[in-house]
């Protein structure tokens, strides 16, 4: 699941986008301030945060703000470069991938994906499958 985060500083909102291209059946709110978009299924489509700074709290939301925008979740990154989830982050433990934790999530930028692949590619061709 693809989620993009998004946030307007106008209304210190932040929206949470879990699956693109859903047409909004309905809009609930969870909890006072947290709104939920479904589909006619009843599939989550998008999640929103009223006064953001104060409900997600300081320090996750000055760390989600200097997340670079070029950045992917870990399980897209993992899909992308064709490994599981779970050795993506062994490889970040060992200090082979880069990412920003954020919460409890893992966010990989575009170029590092890229680099990781040229590295597992290199390893493949030579015989070898330590990246894995």
């Amino acid at each position: 699941m693809s989620q993009a985060l998004s946030y307007d500083p106008a209304v210190d909102a932040l929206a949470i986008t879990l699956a693109k291209g859903g047409r909004v059946a309905r809009t609930r709110e969870l909890a006072p301030g947290i709104l939920a978009d479904f589909d006619a299924r009843g599939t989550m489509l998008s999640l929103e945060i009223l006064d953001a700074r104060e409900r997600v709290g300081q320090q996750l939301f000055a760390e989600f703000m200097r997340r670079p925008k070029a950045q992917v979740t870990l399980a897209d990154a993992a899909a992308q470069i064709g490994v599981t989830p779970a050795t993506l982050r062994q490889q970040l433990g060992r200090g082979r991938l880069s990412g920003v934790k954020v919460g409890r999530d893992w966010f990989i930028s575009s170029g590092e994906i890229a680099r990781y692949k040229r590295r597992v590619s290199r390893s493949r061709a030579a015989g070898t499958t330590s990246e894995r």
